[in-house]
């Protein structure tokens, strides 16, 4: 019986498809590789600093419709904001970054004493609402709504963005001022942490209103309790400047804590040669929506 036998020859015509295949394959996570490397933290970095931007923009609009209320005493009108907590992402490679909102109606105090004809008088303002960003690829910052005025925090260093609405000037060798205390009012802390929109509610409750031109021995006495001491400091030394006062009308004294948890700074502060003070205090209620500070 005879039997046949087969000669197997190479055969190379499928190897082309697998290595191109292959190649195709590398060359896709290579350009993976370099776009979660170097694109996606650009693009995330300008999410984030644009998102900073806008909550910046969002309590600037907030503080002066707040501003417009107490001016003109409006109490009939319950203003509503809307606060972005959340920077945009990169779909499948990077989510957003989510803020915190935090209302703290006991926080951040500003307590001022003097004596007007022979009658003591103290005056105490309180109050904060602030947003906590943790950035991941853009600097972490907050933006803090306190004592009627606008303050960034970042690691480096924080500013007085917006300033309160408090004036002073010196009339040959006599000081002047014009201040607006701001107090936020609420029962209880609320937060929201998320990376949607939440709501801020504010109503002008009422206005106290004040002139005292024989202030006794001349000298108004502020004291600040607050995270942001540092902001507040630059804030009245470079209004002091520019009113006017030399540095004999005052002084300021900064006493830092050492511990970073829990810190409350003490800003200490003496105006002197004080003829006229024209004082008022705001009262606000603010609350956050309902449905937003539910999510903590």
């Amino acid at each position: 019986m005879l039997t046949l036998k087969r000669q197997l020859r190479p055969d190379n015509r499928g190897v082309s498809a697998v290595i191109g295949t292959i190649m195709a394959l590398m060359v896709f996570l290579a350009m993976m590789g370099m776009f979660t490397t170097y694109y996606v933290p650009i693009w995330m970095e300008e999410n984030e600093a644009e998102h900073m931007m806008e909550l910046q923009s969002q309590f600037g609009e907030l503080k002066s419709s707040l501003d417009q209320l107490i001016l003109h005493n409006n109490k009939n009108l319950t203003l509503y904001s809307t606060i972005n907590l959340g920077s945009a992402g990169v779909p499948v490679f990077a989510e957003s970054t989510a803020g915190r909102l935090e209302l703290s109606p006991q926080e951040e105090v500003l307590d001022i004493r003097f004596m007007d004809s022979g009658q003591y008088v103290n005056e105490t303002a309180q109050g904060r609402l602030r947003v906590i960003v943790p950035n991941r690829y853009f600097v972490a910052q907050s933006v803090v709504y306190s004592g009627g005025g606008l303050i960034i925090w970042q690691n480096t260093g924080m500013f007085m963005k917006v300033r309160p609405n408090f004036m002073i000037e010196n009339i040959s060798g006599e000081i002047a001022i014009r201040q607006t205390l701001v107090s936020l009012v609420n029962l209880k802390d609320q937060n929201a942490q998320h990376s949607g929109i939440a709501g801020v509610n504010a109503n002008l409750l009422y206005v106290d209103e004040w002139t005292y031109t024989n202030v006794t021995s001349e000298t108004v006495y502020m004291n600040i309790t607050s995270v942001y001491a540092e902001a507040w400091e630059k804030h009245y030394n470079s209004t002091f400047q520019i009113g006017g006062l030399s540095p004999h009308d005052y002084s300021l004294k900064l006493n830092m804590t050492e511990s970073a948890v829990n810190r409350y700074d003490r800003l200490e502060i003496e105006i002197k040669n004080v003829a006229y003070y024209s004082l008022n205090h705001a009262f606000v209620r603010m609350y956050l929506d309902d449905d937003v500070s539910a999510v903590t």
